[in-house]
């Protein structure tokens, strides 16, 4: 429980699309991309990165491949 962050990047690294900011409950959490970066503009197939950052300071980061 506590402050998290989950941000999707290109492969750039420049951040498209901030998923979760703020506090989080304890438990499963689940969240949901729609495809569109933060000004809602669709963003084109191909591969990605996501950070999660958590309240004790670990960083998980891992690729995902958007399909349209």
């Amino acid at each position: 429980e506590g402050a998290t962050r989950l941000g999707l990047y290109d492969l750039a690294g420049r951040r498209v699309k901030s998923l979760v900011s703020g506090h989080v409950g304890e438990g499963r959490q689940e969240a949901q991309w729609d495809g569109r970066d933060d000004q809602g503009r669709d963003l084109s197939s191909g591969a990605y990165f996501y950070r999660l950052t958590t309240p004790d300071g670990a960083v998980l980061t891992g690729r995902m491949t958007l399909v349209k």
